[in-house]
């Protein structure tokens, strides 16, 4: 996943582990994964309300864009 977060910093999360979990099982569908929205604040990338990701995983698992 592609995120920007407030400061610019762009970076890339890799989800690929994630749909192994059966709390993101639902996300190897396709369609599903592409309803994730920003949290209200920006605390997480959310998915319904079946599952997210924290702002801070995000942040610390992503790989920076240079």
């Amino acid at each position: 996943m592609l995120v920007r977060f407030d400061n610019a910093v762009v970076k890339t999360y890799d989800m690929e582990p994630l749909p192994s979990l059966d709390v993101f099982e639902r996300l190897n569908d396709p369609q599903v994964f592409r309803t994730v929205r920003v949290e209200i604040g920006g605390y997480a990338a959310v998915w319904g309300d079946f599952a997210d990701v924290s702002e801070h995983e995000l942040w610390q698992g992503g790989i920076a864009l240079s």
